[in-house]
């Protein structure tokens, strides 16, 4: 990952693959009752860029490093993208990962290295077009 807009590399994300929201939100459909007027935050890891980088580079096979551009690189593209990415180097999320599996058990909330192996990342074993204006 080169140029990636987003936080320092070594700022902590929490992190959640999509079967997982999928899953918990069957089971807030199935218990209703249960979370009813409750909110409540999940996630099923937490790892910096740079961790998450490291290891799609060994699920995949392929060299991937993490580079963030600068803020203000991304506020030209984008102004609200670049104040999500302050927001999440300023205050983040906080779910309560290991309480959330504790509480949850029927979630599979897998860690993020579980996640990358799963994937298919025979795409990026192809090399990128360049892009031509």
């Amino acid at each position: 990952m080169s140029g990636v807009p987003g936080p320092p590399a070594t700022r902590r994300l929490q992190q959640i693959a999509v079967a997982d929201i999928a899953q918990f939100t069957a089971l807030v459909i199935e218990r209703r009752e249960r979370f009813l007027g409750k909110r409540i935050d999940i996630a099923s890891d937490e790892l910096t860029s740079a961790t998450a980088a490291a290891t799609i580079s060994e699920a995949s096979g392929r060299r991937i490093e993490y580079t963030a551009l600068p803020i203000d690189a991304v506020r030209q593209q984008n102004d609200d993208l670049a104040r999500m990415f302050e927001w999440f180097d300023r205050v983040g999320y906080d779910a309560d990962i290991v309480g959330l599996r504790s509480l949850y058990p029927e979630v599979d909330w897998p860690r993020f290295s579980v996640w990358a192996r799963e994937q298919d990342w025979s795409a990026i074993s192809v090399p990128a077009t360049p892009v031509r204006s």
